[in-house]
């Protein structure tokens, strides 16, 4: 797969990533947003960042835009910005990676394949902006791996340490990427030694903390808590519903009420009850398997939109196909990336082969003590889809392999009809 022609590539990308873009548009027009996206719109309208379930993160950034611009307009305003922040954040990640090979990958898999982040850009959610800033942070660190001289770019590592701060502020559950920072240390570490890597990582800390603090010390002004994380200790009531419940998802259908709720099978008269992460010790097989459903819950896209006007849509299989597809794939994509790992430089190796892996687990062990939505997977689903598109494509006339992945297709299959089994309506 030689690379020969960069502009074609990119006029054909970049032509399909907007064509899907104003689809969504035209879509979330028909069937608008309600509950969490009209709640962060009432708050940004009042431009009053102090509410004790949303960080100012996203807040701020709507509020610019009703500030700017009539509100009808200010929301098209703020998601097109959305749209055009994910553009640009590919964009400037592809131009840190050195091979073209690898560019016109990612290329195509981070704007055209990526189609399950493309209903939220065009949505006042923060999961399509926190998607764009992950990117980010991903560019930074990867351009301070492969960077010959590290102490060059101390203005990159604080960004690092300020994106990663703010991302969190816009969406608390990214609150996995906190991995990042002894990742970071490590490998300066190993490549500089402790005294540079106390310094630089330290640089970067001092980014976070500047991004947070807004939060703390409104938490501290208001609510009379010490903490940047929201003020109704929100994760608390996350760990409870994710022992009830597998998955969540918001019904806006003639069917019933809007909440969509995938009931815990495994609860039963002796595990019933738990609020805290001491129910998994107490019931460690029930709680394995809950942990286990909810990752893979999340990952099994039953329906593209957050919110859902029609509660059994015909492209129901299609969306499961494609979302073990990228699962099932993404292994052997990383396997045949180990495999070429001689061809790449220690900074490359450790970004591909440690970092993106390592984000992956710290996500996974956050889900797996929660109650997730689809858009939950979207940062690991954004991670899974470049080693899916070159596992496929490396292995994809290996017999053994698409032997396999029939058999996982009807694996999976049988996970997630027991998940629909779950869904209620309340």
């Amino acid at each position: 797969m030689k690379y020969k022609n960069i502009n074609t590539d990119i006029i054909i990308t970049c032509t399909l990533y907007f064509v899907f873009n104003i689809i969504f548009i035209v879509h979330n027009y028909y069937y608008p947003q309600a509950y969490d996206a009209l709640h962060y719109q009432e708050i940004a309208k009042s431009c009053s960042y102090a509410n004790d379930t949303r960080l100012y993160g996203y807040t701020l950034f709507l509020s610019l835009f009703y500030t700017m611009l009539e509100a009808k307009f200010a929301i098209y305003a703020a998601t097109i910005c959305q749209i055009f922040l994910y553009f640009f954040a590919v964009f400037y990640f592809l131009s840190q990676v050195a091979k073209a090979n690898t560019r016109k990958l990612l290329l195509y898999s981070l704007l055209v394949l990526n189609i399950f982040l493309y209903p939220y850009l065009s949505l006042t959610l923060t999961d399509g902006m926190t998607v764009s800033l992950l990117v980010i942070i991903l560019a930074l660190l990867l351009s301070i791996f492969t960077s010959k001289n590290i102490t060059n770019n101390t203005i990159k590592i604080f960004l690092v340490g300020l994106v990663i701060g703010y991302s969190l502020m816009v969406r608390p559950a990214y609150i996995f990427l906190a991995i990042c920072f002894p990742l970071f240390f490590s490998f300066i570490w190993m490549h500089h030694g402790i005294k540079k890597s106390l310094t630089l990582t330290g640089i970067c800390c001092g980014g976070f903390i500047l991004a947070v603090l807004p939060q703390l010390l409104i938490n501290i002004i208001v609510f009379d808590k010490t903490t940047f994380f929201p003020a109704i200790q929100l994760g608390d009531r996350q760990i409870g519903w994710g022992i009830a419940f597998l998955k969540y998802a918001t019904n806006l259908s003639d069917a019933g009420p809007a909440g969509m709720y995938y009931l815990n099978p495994y609860i039963n008269e002796i595990t019933k009850g738990g609020t805290t992460l001491v129910w998994y010790i107490q019931h460690p097989v029930v709680g394995l398997k809950t942990v286990f459903m909810h990752i893979f819950g999340s990952l099994d896209f039953d329906y593209l939109f957050p919110y859902i006007y029609d509660i059994d849509p015909d492209y129901r299989l299609l969306l499961f196909i494609l979302s073990q597809t990228i699962i099932y794939f993404s292994i052997f994509g990383y396997f045949q990336t180990w495999r070429k790992r001689e061809e790449m430089g220690s900074g490359e190796q450790f970004f591909y082969l440690i970092l993106l892996p390592a984000i992956i687990v710290s996500w996974a062990l956050l889900t797996g003590i929660v109650v997730p939505e689809n858009r939950f997977s979207l940062p690991a689903v954004t991670i899974l889809l470049p080693f899916a598109v070159y596992g496929s494509y490396s292995f994809y006339k290996n017999k053994l392999i698409m032997l396999g992945f029939g058999s996982w297709l009807l694996g999976a299959w049988q996970l997630s009809t027991l998940l629909d089994s779950c869904k209620i309506l309340l």
